[in-house]
């Protein structure tokens, strides 16, 4: 299955990176691919970041990325997410 998720700059001033993560519902899920993050996989948990052209995110404005999966429960848990 295919995930997208965006990044939102809801604060007073533009970002020069960002951080995200989550936890898959079980450890059969697996990332096989991502695009526009770069992605890490430890056990259930996912993180990712900016790449070099999508940090920079001005206030009220907002990037997206994504991954491919594989797994049969595309549940997500302990969504985070930080500008700096």
């Amino acid at each position: 299955y295919q995930l997208q998720l965006t990044v939102s700059n809801q604060g007073s001033a533009a970002s020069r990176a960002w951080t995200a993560g989550f936890a898959f519902a079980d450890t059969a899920e697996s990332v096989t691919s991502s695009w526009n993050a770069a992605v890490s996989q430890s056990g259930q948990q996912v993180s990712a970041s900016s790449e070099s052209y999508n940090g920079a995110i001005p206030v009220g404005g907002s990037t997206t990325w994504g991954m491919v999966a594989t797994g049969g429960n595309p549940m997500l848990s302990r969504l985070t997410c930080s500008l700096s």
